[in-house]
C-alpha cells in the first residue's frame, strides 16, 4: 500500500506555477490552457451554468492516480480556494477507456442516469486514455471517446470535456531525443481525437511535463541522479512533483487563473510492504 502525508508544496514545488510563462513543447506559448500553442488554436470548451454545486468526473488509469492523485489534489486546491466542486472518479489500473467502462459499467451507468435541475449532472469531464491506444490506434481512440461522450451527453449535454494529454512514455533521463519524438507523435494523435469531440479541450499534462524536463524557469527534475518528476519501469508514472504540477494545471485550465496554495497538501511518502517495489519518493 502507499502511505500518504501532508507536505508543504511551497518552495520545492511552487516553481510549477511558473510553467505558465514557459514554452510547452508545442511552440513558445504558455503551458496553461488559456493560451493556445502558436501553430494551432486549441478549442476552449464552455461549461454549463450550474444552478447548484458543479460536478467533475475523472475517468482514467494510473496516469490519473497512482503514486499520488490528481483528483485528490485538485479537490484540495478547490477547497482551499473556496471553489465549490463535487467529484466522481472511475479509475482502473493499466487499461483503456473502453475497458474501464466494461470494468465499471454498473457504477458508470448509475452516474449517467442521474440528473440535475439545470439539465447537466456533470459540468466537467476528464477523459484519460491508455498510452498504447493513443500511440497506435486512432480508430480505437476515437471509438472509446465516443463511447464515453455519448454516455456523458445523455444527462449532461453541455458538459465541458477535456482530453488528458499523456506525456511521452520514454524515460527522459535515458533518451531525451526519443522522448521529444514520441511527445510530438502523441500530441498530434490527441489533437486529432480532440477535433472529433464537441465542446472539448485539452488538459495539457504532456506539454507541462516536457516543459519541466526542459528546466522551465529553473525547475530541476534531476535529484540525486534520479528523475524526480516521473518513475517507472514499463510505465512512467507521475511522482509527487508531477501530480502537483498537473493538479495546478487543471485548476488553471478550468478556471483560467492560478490557485492560491494551501499550507499543506496530500503527497505519497513512499511504498509500503505490499507495494510491489514502487520507489520511495
Amino acid at each position: 500500500m502507499l502511505l500518504f502525508t501532508r507536505f508543504r508544496p511551497i518552495g520545492l514545488l511552487a516553481t510549477f506555477l511558473l510553467l505558465t510563462a514557459c514554452g510547452n513543447g508545442a511552440g513558445t506559448s504558455a503551458t496553461t490552457a488559456t493560451t493556445a500553442p502558436a501553430e494551432v488554436a486549441l478549442p476552449q470548451p464552455k461549461p454549463p451554468t450550474a444552478t447548484g454545486t458543479p460536478r467533475i468526473l475523472f475517468v482514467g488509469n494510473s496516469h490519473t492516480a497512482y503514486y499520488a492523485s490528481i483528483p485528490e489534489q485538485f479537490r484540495e486546491l478547490c477547497e482551499h480556494n473556496k471553489v465549490l466542486m463535487n467529484g466522481e472518479l472511475l479509475v482502473e489500473m493499466g487499461i483503456s477507456l473502453h475497458d474501464i467502462y466494461q470494468e465499471d459499467q454498473e457504477q458508470a451507468e448509475e452516474l449517467f442516469a442521474k440528473t440535475e435541475a439545470d439539465g447537466n449532472y456533470f459540468d466537467y469531464v476528464i477523459l484519460q486514455e491508455q498510452t498504447p491506444v493513443v500511440v497506435d490506434s486512432a480508430a480505437r481512440y476515437a471509438a472509446n471517446l465516443k463511447l464515453w461522450t455519448d454516455k456523458v451527453r445523455r444527462h449532461s449535454p453541455r458538459a465541458a470535456i477535456y482530453l488528458y494529454q499523456l506525456a511521452s512514455y520514454d524515460p527522459y533521463l535515458e533518451d531525451s531525443a526519443s522522448f521529444a519524438t514520441d511527445h510530438a507523435l502523441m500530441r498530434e494523435h490527441t489533437l486529432a481525437a480532440l477535433s472529433q469531440v464537441p465542446n472539448a479541450g485539452l488538459f495539457r499534462v504532456g506539454d507541462a511535463v516536457k516543459a519541466a524536463y526542459e528546466r522551465c524557469d529553473g525547475y530541476q527534475y534531476r535529484v540525486g541522479g534520479k528523475d524526480n518528476l516521473r518513475h517507472g519501469e514499463n510505465t512512467q508514472h507521475l511522482l509527487n512533483d508531477g501530480v502537483f504540477m498537473a493538479s495546478v494545471l487543471l485548476y488553471e485550465t478550468l478556471f483560467g487563473k492560478q490557485p492560491h496554495l494551501p499550507a499543506e497538501m496530500t503527497f505519497s511518502t513512499g511504498p509500503g510492504a505490499d507495494d510491489n517495489g514502487r520507489q520511495a519518493l
